[in-house]
Parts: structure tokens; C-alpha cells; sequence
């Protein structure tokens, strides 16, 4: 029960308590963003992107080569996000986050999208075709509808 208690008490706080809340400039960081009610206001975009299909290659493929996967799909969309003026706030898994701020936040994320899905398209794709065609170890799998290998999914 006193984890129940603790809970408990701390969730009634978080949702009586004030907020404390200030304008941004800059895409915060881990130390200028505290756990409680704490907000900075910020003009932003904010761009998502993943392996569709990820969970059907975990589950089918050996794991060395969905982590190659993973780091050769990360790794691309690092490069571009960054290459558009991105701050990557988060991975988790196959997954990326980033923040565009300025003028132009909006054209530089949705030219990020494009981009990632190019270098998912135009080399990861490749690269992933070419040790299928050499790894007799590998099952095959392709996404059931379009019998494709794993692609961006971007948002």
C-alpha cells in the first residue's frame, strides 16, 4: 500500500500544484526543464519519424541485423535532421524526435521528411537488399501489402 499512498499523493499534487511558465528561444535542454509543472513556451515544429513494420523484422530476423537496421535508419535521419537545423530531443527504439525553431521550422521539418524517406529509400533499402541476397541465414520478410522492406514512417 505505500506504493499506492505514494502515488496517490504525488499525482493529487502534480494536478493542484501551479505552473511556472516562460518563453523560449532555444529548444530546452535536459537542465533547463524541471519534472514538476514547469513549461517553456516555445514556436515550434516537431517532426517523428520510425521504421514501419520494425516489429515483424525483430521478430524474423537475427537480432545483429535489426540492430544494423536499426543504427543505418537512425544514423541517415540524424544526419538529415540535423543537416535541416533539427535538435533530435529523443530515440526510442526505431524511433526519432526532433524540434525545428526560427522562420522557417516548418519548410525545414517537412524537408527533413522527405529527405529521411529518400536515404530510407535510396540507400538503407539498398544496402539492406544487398546482404539479403547474401545471407542465406536471413528469413525473408517484406511488409504483407506491399512487399516492401521496411520503410519510413514520418510524421
Amino acid at each position: 500500500m505505500a506504493l499506492k499512498a505514494d502515488l496517490e499523493g504525488e499525482v493529487s499534487k502534480i494536478f493542484r500544484a501551479a505552473w511556472e511558465e516562460r518563453d523560449g528561444i532555444v529548444v530546452p535542454g535536459d537542465a533547463s526543464l524541471k519534472l514538476g509543472n514547469d513549461g517553456i513556451n516555445l514556436e515550434a515544429a516537431v517532426l517523428y519519424a520510425d521504421l514501419a513494420d520494425s516489429t515483424d523484422m525483430v521478430d524474423k530476423q537475427p537480432p545483429k541485423l535489426a540492430a544494423e537496421v536499426y543504427k543505418a535508419f537512425l544514423y541517415s535521419a540524424a544526419k538529415v535532421i540535423r543537416s535541416e537545423g533539427g535538435e533530435i530531443t529523443a530515440y526510442d527504439g526505431d524511433r526519432i524526435m526532433a524540434v525545428y525553431i526560427g522562420d522557417y521550422k516548418n519548410s525545414a521539418a517537412a524537408r527533413s521528411a522527405l529527405r529521411i524517406n529518400w536515404a530510407v529509400k535510396s540507400i538503407v533499402q539498398p544496402a539492406l537488399e544487398g546482404v539479403m541476397n547474401f545471407r542465406p541465414d536471413l528469413v525473408p520478410w517484406r511488409n504483407e501489402k506491399t512487399q516492401t522492406l521496411p520503410n519510413g514512417c514520418i510524421g
